[in-house]
């Protein structure tokens, strides 16, 4: 897995015999082995591993050994906690500053990507915790929904009192969706069953801002970009209409964004729940030699966090162009958790076809 803090100072490594800011940490997570009699990876102190490759008198005519140097690694009896506080802490603390972060996952078919960054409602993963902290954090320090609200070029403006109560009373009128609802037997498993929360916050958050949060869910696959929570339209004829592919642009401050990306505000960590649930059951899947259920595409799940200065009474956001501020002084942090497709070699999945097309894709 991997990690990446946006516009923090790094400690600096040798490297072809140059000193680089290297932006990065890499660190290393040993899954249990099912057999403890064939075991060929080990860990050797805090932030090396040793990989054994045994004599097989062919190629190997002897035994090899192989160190490789992590950020940090850890063992078969590092918990779900101990991986977030030290690799995914951190960046909610920037998350909350305001700084872009993002983490990914990286392993072959079967290694606990999706395990560590998801986990179950009892030993919750990184993703469900991000979420628990960043509520925990400002949870006295929200904005009233709608009051700030996407600009469609990647940024966010304030919407009025008026405007933002006119939204919210539309969005509790009921209304016919154009998504089609998924079987109640099918609940999300972390808003189904009892979890066991993360209670931890960070510091940070200033009494002078108010803040909201946004997630979007996107998914690559066969290099192209897809809105997992875009909404299906119908067709009298056809039925539902096929997924479009998003763009890539630029924003005026040269970040690049997904254009015409849906971004849903939510209030509380069950509704973020909600939201991912939704996008997981588009994701592509299919069945290979080494998973039943095994990722076709690139998954990233987005979490913003957009904050805006109080005004006088200290309940409210100021408004930009009415209470004389300017429009950067709303700040925006987003945290992105990617969940890769599996690396493995194709030999070893036996795809053929289809999915060997999208394999090609997966790793170019």
């Amino acid at each position: 897995m991997k990690g990446q803090r946006g516009k923090t100072p790094r400690k600096k490594f040798a490297f072809t015999g140059t000193s680089v800011i290297e932006p990065v940490e890499v660190y290393c997570r040993i899954k249990p082995a099912d057999d403890s009699n064939n075991v060929c990876l080990k860990s050797v102190g805090d932030n090396q591993v040793q990989l054994m490759i045994p004599a097989d008198g062919y190629r190997n005519a002897q035994p090899r050994e192989f160190l490789y140097t992590f950020q940090q690694v850890f063992d078969e009896t590092s918990t779900q906690k101990d991986i977030f506080d030290v690799v995914s802490l951190p960046l909610v603390e920037d998350l909350i500053a305001g700084r872009n972060t993002l983490l990914f996952t990286y392993g072959v078919t079967g290694s606990g990507k999706t395990y560590t960054m998801t986990g179950t409602p009892v030993d919750q993963g990184i993703l469900p915790r991000c979420l628990d902290v960043i509520f925990n954090t400002i949870e006295h320090h929200q904005a009233k929904k709608y009051v700030f609200e996407p600009n469609n070029q990647n940024g966010f403006r304030v919407q009025s009192e008026a405007d933002a109560m006119a939204k919210l009373q539309a969005d509790i009128m009921p209304c016919p969706s154009v998504v089609p609802k998924t079987p109640k037997k099918d609940k999300c498993e972390f808003l189904k069953n009892p979890r066991l929360r993360d209670k931890s916050k960070v510091e940070g958050v200033s009494n002078q801002f108010l803040y909201s949060v946004f997630v979007s869910y996107v998914e690559v696959y066969n290099n192209a970009v897809y809105d997992l929570l875009e909404e299906l339209t119908s067709d009298p004829i056809i039925g539902y209409k096929a997924q479009q592919t998003k763009t890539i642009r630029e924003d005026s401050s040269k970040m690049m964004y997904i254009h015409e990306c849906k971004e849903v505000e939510v209030k509380n960590p069950d509704e973020a729940f909600h939201v991912i649930y939704q996008g997981q059951n588009r994701r592509r899947v299919a069945r290979t030699a080494l998973n039943e259920s095994s990722s076709r595409s690139h998954s990233v799940f987005n979490i913003r966090i957009v904050q805006g200065p109080v005004d006088q009474s200290g309940e409210e956001v100021m408004h930009v162009g009415i209470d004389g501020v300017e429009a950067n002084s709303i700040c925006v942090g987003q945290l992105s958790l990617v969940d890769l497709a599996g690396s493995e070699r194709t030999v070893r999945t036996k795809n053929m076809g289809e999915q060997l097309r999208e394999a090609y894709c997966t790793i170019s």
